[in-house]
């Protein structure tokens, strides 16, 4: 799991990403930038591959995959 600035990101035992909380930026990673009181899934590209750790800064987020590759938004 991470945290933001308002927002955090967890990932699941099966390597799938959700996010929640403040979007103003686009920083969940959801398409759009509304706010999110839950954590939601984030789809897409990165749903076809295994994450296995994430980090966030002030408003934006870094997934690193167990293939080695890196997804930022």
């Amino acid at each position: 799991a991470a945290a933001g600035m308002g927002f955090a990101l967890a990932v699941t035992q099966d390597g799938r990403v959700y996010s929640w909380g403040a979007n103003d930026a686009g920083q969940l990673g959801l398409g759009d930038t509304k706010d999110r009181n839950q954590p939601e899934l984030i789809a897409g590209t990165l749903a076809k591959h295994e994450v296995q750790a994430v980090t966030c800064g002030t408003d934006h987020a870094v997934a690193l995959t167990v293939e080695g590759m890196l997804f930022t938004w």
